[in-house]
This record gives C-alpha cells, sequence and structure tokens, in this order.
C-alpha cells in the first residue's frame, strides 16, 4: 500500500476517459479505501502537491477576483499568489483543456498547480458564494 504502478494509473485513467470520471474517482474503484490517499498519491505520481483544503487557506481577497460560478466549472480554486505566481488548487491535472483555462484566469502570472479533491474545491466554492454573494 502507498504507491500506485504505471499500470493502475494506466488503468484509471482509461476508466477515467472512457466513462468520462475524473481520474481520482477512478482509482477508488478500482478498489482504494479513501480519495485522500488517492490523491496524495496520484500528485506525487504527477509531480504535483496534493493539498488538504480548508476554507481558512483561502485569502478572500484573491477568491473575490473571480467568478465563483468559473471556478465551480473547473474545479478550481486560488490558493495564493506572489509577485510573479499564483497558486491554484485543481481537481483534475489529466484534462488539458481545464488547464489552459485555469492558466488563462491570470496571464500575467506563472501559474501552479496542486491537486486536490472536487469535493473539498465545491464545499470551499460553495461556502465563499453564500459569504460574498
Amino acid at each position: 500500500m502507498g504507491f500506485i504502478t504505471e499500470e493502475q494509473l494506466q488503468k484509471a485513467l482509461n476508466i477515467a476517459k472512457e466513462e468520462n470520471i475524473k481520474v481520482g474517482e477512478a482509482l477508488y474503484s478500482l478498489g482504494a479505501l479513501d480519495k485522500d490517499h488517492i490523491y496524495w498519491v496520484l500528485s506525487n505520481q504527477l509531480n504535483m502537491n496534493y493539498v488538504e483544503l480548508s476554507p481558512e487557506m483561502i485569502d478572500k481577497d484573491l477568491i473575490k477576483q473571480f467568478s465563483v460560478d468559473t471556478l465551480g466549472q473547473l474545479l478550481c480554486l486560488p490558493l495564493y499568489e506572489t509577485i510573479e505566481e499564483i497558486h491554484f488548487a485543481i481537481a483534475d491535472p489529466t484534462d488539458q483543456k481545464i488547464i489552459k483555462q485555469v492558466k488563462s484566469l491570470k496571464p500575467e502570472k506563472t501559474v501552479q498547480l496542486h491537486l486536490a479533491l472536487p469535493e473539498k474545491i465545491m464545499d470551499i466554492l460553495h461556502l465563499f458564494k453564500g459569504e460574498f454573494y
């Protein structure tokens, strides 16, 4: 337990594509016990950081710069920003169309992507949507 083989990852990618589901959901369907662990392992395999999101991690001023609906459609959250970079948590790092759209949210900055559970992204977006709108 702890590492996903190349074969398991490839199988999950194929299932995700065929069934139009997220890769993490495909890995979960292959018998893994907890999504946090799956996403952590997947993030390591993809050379990404995994973030266990909480509302306190999100900069309220930063999230106000984006449409909550757009963030929900892309399943992403802005985490923090530096002079040169902006960091987003995303749920699906395998969808190149989504990655391109996330990067276009702040084109003047280098975008760094981190992996997070889709449910946690949506929970936080709902919280902020209720708070701001």
